[in-house]
């Protein structure tokens, strides 16, 4: 096992990685608590592991009580009821740390816990976290170690150490042959078509997620369908295999219902899909669906992207003057610059449609300052190809049925305009 950074050194790349000096939130430290209860097993024998579960269920026994004083007492942010549970859910796992049921009830708060943590963005802190409790839970079942495996090999990831999770999601892929869990093999195969996908091996990727798909429909993992269908509607757009992508893209959205977050990138993925192959109405319907619910900067600055220039597209002026003006505030008080710059060079396009020389020129000035201050080549270039040259818009693609059905399902869905 790789040497992993102490909790607290983990907790400050995360901070130093997000430009923070302050924290992420309440849970805070009940993260570095845990993380540090679980990193002390890694250094104590079998025989003394019990006594020190012992000690550490105390700990966060004694972190409860003094963290509901100091709510009572000075006004401190309470722990949300989630995190409460967890709370709970590993002090009773570690007083049965001895019993297999004890570390099952302790993986699984390591994992929802995990999921708080990377939502929150401690990506090094998370990844230690699930690192330590692999080590702490033998007793925990193949499956259940295999989840944490899968965990900890989607922070190497989103951190970009793509030969880890390479080897983990391998690792992972083992593990479910050895135990013949087509569930642990379905998620292997998603995240080693997310690696082959992310180092642009896009064949690679793609039989990764056909296997993941017929994987996770045997074994009836509704969020693995929908996690291998995602990855073959980015395959697919890539290709502008534009039927298979719509198709896919669909499934997914469907495979998300009732989860806003998930809808809400399916149907962005939606629509930049129905914009490259033709589709401008379907595109501005599918996005503005999407934007009540697209929170964050890197998900609102795309989705507000892909609407100017599906308005333009769609010759709706006066929608476009109203999402501009939201896009422009949004680039104001933005804290992820490519996002912005890359935003802005949307709007540019979606200005000249308009033959709205002055505007668009001005816009791509401001998103190639962004580009150049923060040395993204690639966006510098692009800036400088629409000097020279106005985009044309894409022809219409010609769609079997299953692509034209999901193309109308898009142009039915109603939407609201939030200024």
């Amino acid at each position: 096992m790789v040497a992993l950074p102490t909790p607290f050194e983990a907790y400050r790349l995360d901070l130093s990685r997000v430009g923070s000096e302050d924290e992420f939130g309440a849970g805070d430290s009940l993260w570095l608590l845990v993380a540090h209860c679980l990193s002390r097993f890694s250094e104590q024998p079998e025989t003394a592991r019990l006594d020190l579960a012992k000690r550490s269920a105390q700990a966060l026994e004694q972190f409860a009580t003094s963290a509901q004083d100091a709510v009572e007492q000075d006004g401190v942010t309470p722990l949300d009821e989630g995190s409460l549970g967890e709370l709970n859910a590993l002090t009773d796992g570690l007083h049965r740390y001895g019993e297999r049921e004890g570390q099952e009830l302790m993986a699984k708060a390591v994992l929802d816990l995990s999921t708080r943590i990377c939502s929150a963005g401690a990506l090094s802190l998370g990844h230690a976290l699930v690192g330590y409790a692999r080590e702490a839970l033998h007793l925990a079942s193949e499956r259940t170690r295999g989840l944490l495996l899968s965990d900890q090999a989607r922070y190497s990831r989103l951190l970009g150490k793509l030969d880890d999770a390479d080897v983990q999601y391998g690792q992972l892929h083992a593990m479910g042959e050895r135990s013949r869990d087509e569930y642990l093999l379905a998620r292997a195969a998603v995240g080693r078509g997310v690696v082959a996908r992310l180092r642009g091996n896009y064949p690679n990727a793609r039989k990764f997620f056909v296997d993941a798909l017929n994987l996770s429909e045997r074994c009836n993992s509704a969020e693995l369908q929908r996690l291998a269908h995602q990855g073959l509607t980015i395959a697919a757009a890539v290709a502008e295999d534009w039927e298979d992508a719509l198709r896919h893209g669909w499934l997914t959205l469907v495979h998300g219902a009732g989860n806003v977050a998930q809808e809400c990138e399916a149907l962005i993925n939606l629509a930049h899909i129905s914009l490259g192959a033709g589709y401008s109405r379907a595109a501005l319907h599918a996005i503005l669906k999407a934007m009540p619910n697209a929170a964050g900067d890197r998900m609102r600055l795309p989705a507000l992207g892909t609407a100017v220039v599906a308005a333009a597209r769609c010759d709706e002026r006066s929608l476009l003057e109203t999402l501009a003006a939201q896009l422009e505030r949004a680039v104001a008080c933005a804290s992820t610059p490519y996002e912005a710059a890359n935003a802005l060079l949307s709007l540019s396009d979606a200005f000249e449609q308009f033959n709205m020389h002055t505007r668009a020129e001005s816009a791509r000035a401001h998103a190639r300052a962004i580009a150049e201050q923060h040395e993204y080549h690639e966006l510098i270039h692009v800036a400088q190809e629409k000097e020279i040259a106005r985009p044309v818009a894409n022809e219409t693609r010609e769609l079997h049925e299953q692509g034209l059905e999901v193309v109308s399902k898009l142009e039915a869905l109603e939407y609201e305009v939030v200024l």
